[in-house]
């Protein structure tokens, strides 16, 4: 808690100690139940640094926010976290733990998701390439409203059910 309003102390106030108008104060009711363990309020306030809405943009306090509102179950954390690892913002780039957590979102039925693990399972990347594989989460995110018929087309998936 205490950590909590150190850095409350300094996202109010700059350098000369003025108060900072930019910070919301729905952004400082967000900082606080995010630092009380809330998934949402964490995978808000990881957005709000992703995004650089309320503070300046911070890819790896994203990251961090991230993590710890997916290692409690967010699937929307899940995603952004596996994005995150995927394209290397934040965090080195990382296949594996950008496959990982694909995974652990697309179990939940985040559609997104559920698309990009197929792709991970047609290409290869960050796991070894199985095309039954990717055609059951092709069509897992196809029912979940993705439109997956050019990568079903592009892999011939249809042969692979």
């Amino acid at each position: 808690m205490k950590l909590f309003f150190i850095f409350l102390l300094l996202v109010t106030f700059n350098a000369q100690g003025v108060p900072n108008k930019s910070v919301s104060q729905d952004f400082k009711n967000t900082a606080f139940l995010a630092y009380q363990g809330n998934p949402n309020a964490q995978f808000k306030l990881a957005y709000a640094y992703a995004n650089g809405y309320g503070v300046l943009k911070n890819p790896k306090e994203a990251v961090r926010w991230l993590r710890k509102s997916a290692e409690q179950g967010h699937p929307g954390a899940q995603y952004y976290l596996a994005v995150m690892y995927h394209e290397g913002n934040g965090v080195l780039k990382n296949p594996k733990e950008a496959f990982r957590w694909y995974r652990k979102a697309a179990e939940q039925g985040h559609a997104k998701a559920q698309n990009n693990l197929a792709v991970n399972y047609c290409t290869g990347i960050g796991t070894s390439k199985d095309l039954r594989k990717c055609a059951y989460w092709a069509k897992s995110a196809d029912s979940n409203g993705n439109d997956v018929s050019e990568l079903w087309n592009k892999f011939e998936l249809w042969k692979h059910q």
